[in-house]
């Protein structure tokens, strides 16, 4: 869920780069992916952390058996 609002934010905020963009223009584009990346990258580590969590305890019900 956390990795689909990286793409929303990404699309709502940053959306399709610019073609000849001023300075400043440039600069809030950058900032908005950059949180875009940011909010992705967070969502990927947590469902990372998740499956291996899932994957612990799957393996230690396992070896109660």
């Amino acid at each position: 869920m956390i990795i689909f609002i990286g793409f929303v934010y990404d699309v709502l905020f940053a959306g399709i780069p610019y073609q000849n963009p001023t300075p400043a223009m440039l600069v809030t584009y950058n900032f908005h992916t950059t949180i875009a990346s940011n909010i992705r990258w967070v969502g990927a580590g947590i469902s990372l952390l998740g499956i291996i969590i899932i994957v612990i305890r799957w393996g230690l019900g396992f070896l109660r058996k």
